[in-house]
């Protein structure tokens, strides 16, 4: 359930933004951290932002009476751009870098106000790394990562006997 969250999350920020081309079905993708820093962007089509969810790692603990989540998460929010074409490849960079401040002050409204989303009373202790990403290959891109952790209150443990007894 958490993963469900997690990708449906992210997906909707997505498709609720002006920044990408959701139509084409190519702006959102669920990758690997180590994707990020290869040269995986050659299925893209055109050259539209794009957003790259990467899979957490969660560990689960006990708090009393909760359960919480300590998610590493985070995405790369980036643009296909000419090699050769250094002036694009910074404005790239500079939009990517705005898109990914823009998204970072939603997710701080929800774990904030948003008692219904993921992030919930996690971001007040987070801390958030940038990092810059300048890649060539067979498609080159301009890009920035950004890797925060969050920690949601879950429920493993609410299933009755009869969910998992023969």
């Amino acid at each position: 359930m958490i993963l469900e969250n997690y990708i449906s999350y992210f997906k909707n920020l997505v498709n609720n933004s002006f920044y990408f081309d959701t139509q084409s079905g190519v702006a959102f993708r669920l990758a690997t951290i180590d994707e990020a820093y290869s040269d995986f962007i050659s299925n893209v089509v055109g050259y539209g932002y794009f957003f790259r969810l990467f899979v957490p790692s969660v560990d689960v603990f006990d708090n009393l009476d909760n359960q919480y989540a300590d998610s590493n998460i985070g995405f790369e929010i980036g643009k296909l751009c000419m090699s050769d074409d250094n002036e694009s490849r910074i404005a790239s960079l500079i939009k990517s870098e705005l898109i990914a401040k823009i998204f970072l002050d939603r997710i701080h409204d929800d774990s904030m106000y948003d008692n219904d989303s993921l992030v919930y009373g996690s971001f007040n202790k987070v801390q958030c790394k940038m990092r810059y990403n300048l890649t060539s290959g067979d498609g080159s891109y301009a890009s920035v990562i950004v890797l925060f952790s969050i920690n949601p209150i879950v429920s493993f443990c609410n299933m009755k006997e009869s969910d998992w007894v023969r």
